[in-house]
């Protein structure tokens, strides 16, 4: 239960970053969801399908030069 309060706080903020216009703001937001990737699976489903999309919007937006790219 607290885990799902705590995601509930945090996820605005990962998304705020994923949908920042500077790559490396995004690729540390992105980076910041890897922890958490189970429980939001498990608990998120309708949230997790904006997650995903912003994802890989973020992934075809890269450039093979930048340094968030990996």
């Amino acid at each position: 239960e607290m885990l799902h309060e705590l995601l509930g706080n945090v996820l605005p903020s990962c998304r705020a970053g994923l949908e920042d216009p500077d790559d490396d703001v995004r690729a540390v937001a992105a980076e910041a969801l890897i922890p958490a990737a189970a429980p939001i699976v498990s608990f998120m489903g309708l949230k997790l399908h904006s997650i995903i999309m912003l994802l890989w919007d973020i992934l075809l937006d890269l450039d093979d030069l930048s340094p968030s790219t990996s």
